[in-house]
């Protein structure tokens, strides 16, 4: 070992390079941390906030008691909550909580929390400390603290006590039941959901929206970041490959390049089995340090990414986090890694010619393999380019070792692009089949607009609601069967009966007519004329499917009467549209948005932009990996052709000989590594937004980024021209003489 290490102290400058090459490819391992970072610190949130298991909207009501010995409920609490506008015109969500609030506690980041109904505590950015806030009719709150909680993290909150909670927002008592349970598992869940809510439909009281879960100590965020650690997973994938073809072509360049060593310990007698293990002690060491450099880097790869994810999706900054499975397997990709390859390339270089090894000279002579041959009765054009390509012949694992690093870098880049380019054409695709140009809805889950109300040109009131099918969510639209706000063709079946309004289900009838989207029917084999039975915030509601619509979401249209008398609201609605310069009625009291379509294409591409950026860093990675990796690769391939170059110098050849000699193989190597790269970026992109509409029933459809094949291109030319031009640079300052007299 002694040895190996003053072996180590002679090429510094070599030993580095493999090191850092090591580590970077260790680095990349950490993009598979990512999900698990984020779903741990996620998790040590939720305990440590105390985030409910269950939590239900509901119509207000005044005594939680009933509710107190539902079996397996740990703890049950009412709260009061909804959103109003200060006088600063800031829309905020107003939470009633408290010291003594055992459920969805209040993490403080600056003061304490209120102990009269004249104090408040606000998320970070709405007010400093110490500071006012008044809401319209109501005299002015003192700032006391500020702090969130996770089940309220990505909006503005005001959190006050009970009463003033109830006298900001109107509502006369709780309208909302959090829990936890001793047993948080899944049927455990349901079935204090089922209890909770029949109790309260014994009270009259009505439940608003569907109950959510968090089980087995998950954050109610989780699912929502399924999708974005699925394709965090899937480039994690690519800069896996990437970062083995780069440890591959380091192993390789830190054994090959001694192999002169190796030839003068077999003269003095070594056997091959202690030259070989020798080589691979040498190796093993050097991926042992890259690897001690290349876990920390990891960690911090996978620990910002993860932060990136939970600030742009959920408004959480999460303290760091350790994957100890992916710290292992870094680990064990390190040195088992170095440890494999190089005792595959210590085979080969101790099966050179003793004479050869001992001049510093290739051993692998052109013209033993028939490829050669073929390759040799080629028309290849100049003596430059006849040895540029017998070159990448002879040397042809190495020289695919260069494409499969181009096409990593350039399929990273273009899978990124479309995968940007598919969610923002998916965005402006899914309001194709929406005819209205402004929608308002109030921001509290209530229906405060009239189904039966005065009829006004140009203007619509509907209802919106959310419904589950086994694990897939379902969104119900209800409409005017004779609705101008929505494309009514279909392509199967009919759109909603003109009478469905007027009598609902008839005998002939059974079930509530529905108009169900195509690609969801297709997923889940359901035809016109199937019932399909929905989980809605009042239960289950069976409709008869009489039509497919074309639109992209999982929606199910339904006739806005019989929707609501569904619900438990009846003849009330959610949602105003309207086309033109028509517009709705303000209603006192209610605080309600109102967007377009563009408004909501705007709202994706924010959505977009984080993806991108997220992905875009991982890309980066990708990218650095593979061109380190091809930049090692040039480097072995002019080690073991120095005498050969040196030959050439000595013959006449200048520097822009060289570099047209190297650069005429990266040519053909890059452009080959370019086009694979941007098949399997567009193939891997198509099957990633297949793999989505597969999972949730939404035709996605698919955009290629083609605009980024030409970029590519420029990019992988001007990759290929720079490692000419270094190659040139670096046979240039051997000394000739030094080289030729070394392999003499």
């Amino acid at each position: 070992m002694r040895a190996t290490v003053r072996d180590m102290r002679r090429a510094p400058a070599r030993v580095a390079a493999s090191v850092a090459a090591i580590a970077l490819a260790i680095a990349a391992i950490g993009v598979f941390a990512v999900p698990v970072v984020a779903e741990e610190s996620l998790r040590e949130i939720a305990a440590g906030d105390r985030v409910a298991h269950v939590r239900l909207t509901t119509s207000p009501f005044a005594d939680v008691g009933a509710l107190r010995d539902v079996e397996g409920v740990e703890s049950i609490e009412g709260r009061t909550s909804g959103t109003v506008v200060l006088r600063s015109g800031r829309q905020v969500a107003v939470v009633s909580g408290g010291t003594s609030s055992q459920i969805d506690r209040t993490r403080l980041v600056a003061g304490r929390m209120p102990t009269s109904p004249d104090e408040v505590v606000v998320s970070p950015g709405v007010a400093s400390v110490g500071a006012t806030i008044e809401v319209a009719g109501s005299p002015p709150l003192l700032v006391v603290g500020s702090g969130t909680s996770a089940g309220s993290a990505t909006h503005d909150v005001v959190i006050a006590a009970p009463a003033t909670a109830r006298s900001l927002t109107g509502v006369a008592g709780w309208n909302e039941v959090v829990a936890r349970l001793d047993d948080p598992s899944s049927a455990r869940l349901d079935a204090a959901v089922d209890e909770i809510r029949s109790r309260l439909e014994r009270q009259g009281v009505a439940v608003t929206t569907l109950p959510t879960t968090a089980p087995d100590g998950r954050h109610p965020i989780e699912d929502d970041l399924t999708q974005v650690s699925f394709m965090i997973g899937s480039l994690g994938v690519v800069a896996g490959l990437v970062a083995l073809t780069l440890l591959a072509s380091t192993a390789n360049v830190v054994v090959t390049e001694r192999t002169r060593d190796a030839a003068i310990l077999r003269a003095m007698g070594g056997t091959q089995r202690a030259v070989r293990r020798e080589l691979r002690r040498f190796a093993v060491l050097v991926g042992v340090v890259g690897t001690v450099v290349g876990i920390p880097l990891g960690i911090v790869v996978a620990n910002v990414i993860a932060r990136m994810v939970l600030e742009d999706f959920a408004g959480i900054t999460p303290d760091p986090g350790v994957a100890s499975p992916i710290v292992v397997a870094s680990a064990l990709f390190g040195i088992v890694g170095a440890r494999v390859v190089s005792g595959r390339v210590a085979r080969r270089v101790c099966r050179a010619p003793l004479a050869s090894a001992l001049r510093d000279k290739e051993a692998t002579p052109f013209g033993t393999r028939w490829s050669d041959r073929v390759v040799a009765d080629a028309p290849t054009g100049g003596l430059l380019s006849r040895i540029a390509i017998r070159s990448v012949a002879r040397r042809r694992t190495r020289g695919l070792a260069v494409a499969a690093q181009v096409a990593g870098a350039v399929g990273a880049a273009v899978l990124v692009a479309s995968l940007a380019a598919s969610v923002t054409d998916f965005d402006a695709a899914e309001l194709a089949s929406y005819r209205w140009d402004t929608a308002t809805t109030p921001a509290d889950p209530i229906h405060p607009y009239p189904l039966d109300g005065p009829a006004q040109p140009g203007v619509e009131v509907g209802l919106l609601a959310d419904g589950t099918v086994g694990d897939r969510e379902v969104e119900l639209i209800g409409v005017d069967p004779a609705t101008e706000m929505v494309d009514r063709g279909v392509v199967a079946g009919t759109w909603l009966p003109a009478a469905a309004a007027a009598s609902g289900p008839s005998s002939s009838t059974p079930h509530t007519p529905a108009v169900l989207a195509a690609k969801y029917a297709e997923q889940e084999g359901i035809a016109v004329g199937d019932d399909l039975t929905v989980d809605t915030a009042a239960g289950p509601v069976t409709f008869r499917v009489v039509g497919l619509h074309p639109i992209r979401s999982v929606a199910l249209f339904v006739a806005a009467d019989d929707l609501a008398a569904g619900l438990g609201t009846s003849g009330a609605g959610n949602v105003v549209w309207a086309r033109g310069s028509a517009a709705p009625p303000p209603l006192d009291g209610v605080v309600a948005r109102t967007t377009t379509p563009a408004g909501l294409v705007a709202e994706g591409v924010a959505a977009r932009d984080a993806i991108v950026g997220i992905f875009g860093a991982i890309g980066a990675i990708v990218v650095v990996i593979a061109v380190l990796g091809a930049t090692s690769t040039v480097a072995m391939n002019l080690y073991e052709r120095r005498a050969e170059l040196a030959t050439l110098r000595a013959t006449g050849a200048r520097r822009r000989d060289v570099r047209t000699l190297v650069g005429v193989e990266l040519g053909g190597l890059a452009a080959l590594g370019w086009g694979v790269g941007v098949v399997a970026g567009v193939a891997g992109a198509r099957a990633i937004m297949g793999s989505f509409e597969a999972s949730a029933a939404v035709e996605l459809g698919f955009t290629p980024a083609w605009s980024a094949v030409p970029a590519t291109a420029v990019a992988t030319a001007a990759l290929a021209a720079v490692l000419a031009g270094g190659a040139a640079r670096r046979a240039q300052r051997r000394p000739i003489t030094v080289t030729l007299r070394a392999a003499a």
